[in-house]
C-alpha cells in the first residue's frame, strides 16, 4: 500500500510521516487508495470490526446490567363498618405485593399491619372485573374488595369495575384502597459506569486519530 501524491520528491517528508502514523494504528484499519493522486478513504475490514466489537460490548452492558424485572406495590385498605350487631369501627389493612405487572385480582393472607376492632384478618380479596366475588359477595356491575375476620366474618365492599388497574386511590363510598409502587429505578453499577467510560474513552480516542489524519492530509493538498 502506497500514498500517491503527483506532486514530487518534496513531499518525501510528508509521505514518511503519514505512514509512521498509519503504522501507529490510525491508518491501518484503513484501505487507502488513489485516484487521479488525490488519496480516497473507506472503511477497511479492521476498522469494520472494531466498529463491530465496540457495538457489541456496548449492547452487551445494556443487556447484562441489572434490572428489576418486579415492581413491589404496596396496598392500604381502609373501611369504615357498622356492623349488624356490636359498634361500628374502621378496620385497616396492609400488605405488601410484588409482581411483574399490577394485578387486576388477588387473594392474600400475610400482611404488614392490620388495626381495628374486628379480631384477627386472616384474608383478603380484591377483583377489578365487573360483578365480580370478594368473600362470596358481588354487587352487579362492581368490582370489589373484602376480608374475613375472627370478629366481622366475610366483609366485602364494592368499587367502580376497572378499579385497581393502576396505582392511586379507589373509593368505595364507605371504603377505600390506595395503591402505591414502592418500587424506585436502580441507578447504574459501578463495572457498568466504568466500562461504559473506558469504551466512550476508546471511540474518542479513535474519532481523535481519525481527524488527526483527516487534518494532517487536507494541509498537503
Amino acid at each position: 500500500m502506497a500514498l500517491q501524491y503527483g506532486l514530487g520528491s518534496s513531499y518525501n517528508g510528508f509521505y514518511f510521516s503519514t505512514l509512521r502514523l498509519f503504522h501507529e494504528g490510525v491508518a491501518r484499519p484503513l484501505n487507502c487508495a488513489s485516484r487521479g493522486g488525490v488519496p480516497s478513504f473507506a472503511l477497511g475490514a479492521r476498522m469494520r470490526h472494531r466498529l463491530a466489537v465496540l457495538a457489541f460490548a456496548i449492547a452487551s452492558i445494556l443487556l447484562l446490567s441489572p434490572r428489576a424485572n418486579a415492581d413491589t406495590y404496596l396496598f392500604d385498605f381502609t373501611a369504615y363498618i357498622v356492623p349488624e350487631t356490636g359498634s361500628p369501627g374502621t378496620e385497616n389493612i396492609q400488605f405488601d405485593l410484588t409482581a411483574a405487572t399490577l394485578p387486576a385480582s388477588g387473594d392474600v393472607t400475610s400482611f404488614t399491619s392490620v388495626t381495628g376492632p374486628f379480631g384477627t384478618v386472616s384474608d383478603f380479596q380484591w377483583n377489578s372485573a365487573a360483578s365480580a366475588f370478594c368473600e362470596g359477595s358481588s354487587s352487579g356491575g362492581n368490582g370489589c374488595a373484602g376480608f374475613l375476620s375472627t370478629g366481622l366474618g366475610a366483609y366485602s365492599t364494592y368499587f367502580p369495575a376497572g378499579s385497581f388497574l393502576t396505582t392511586g386511590t379507589f373509593d368505595g363510598g364507605d371504603a377505600s384502597l390506595v395503591i402505591t409502587d414502592l418500587t424506585t429505578a436502580p441507578e447504574p453499577s459501578a463495572p457498568v459506569l466504568l466500562a461504559l467510560g473506558l469504551i466512550g474513552l476508546g471511540a474518542t480516542r479513535l474519532a481523535r486519530r481519525w481527524l488527526l489524519l483527516s487534518d494532517h492530509l487536507q494541509k498537503a493538498f
